[in-house]
């Protein structure tokens, strides 16, 4: 886990998005919006496995995107995963009605890379 003193990266985020930890994930996504007044300048990072790395590209490709902001130019560069995987998984399994929504309505920087959540995802945190 993050030092409460230091800055929680993009990647921590990607983590706790991918193992799923809901409260974690809107108290790193809080720490990221207001650490970070511009998502342009938020470096790769050195640290990530392929996964976590195309989830920082989308996350920050989406956060980018509704502050009206250009993402890092290193996103660009990220492709996607090679299979479907859903953000949320717990609740894509226990409710299939959301996995088929979540296909179809998923924000782009998510879809591009074969990632699929609420259109809303990471929004209300």
């Amino acid at each position: 886990m993050v030092n409460v003193t230091e800055r929680t990266t993009i990647n921590e985020l990607a983590r706790v998005v991918l193992d799923d930890l809901g409260a974690i994930v809107g108290q790193y996504t809080m720490n990221i919006w207001g650490e970070n007044p511009s998502f342009t300048a938020v470096p790769k990072p050195q640290d990530a496995s392929q996964e976590e790395l195309v989830v920082s590209a989308a996350v920050l490709e989406l956060f980018a995107t509704r502050r009206s902001q250009l993402p890092p130019a290193w996103t660009q560069e990220v492709g996607g995963l090679d299979a479907p995987r859903f953000l949320m998984n717990r609740y894509a399994k226990k409710y299939p009605y959301l996995a088929e929504r979540w296909l179809r309505e998923s924000p782009e920087p998510l879809k591009k890379r074969n990632l699929f959540a609420s259109a809303e995802f990471l929004e209300f945190c």
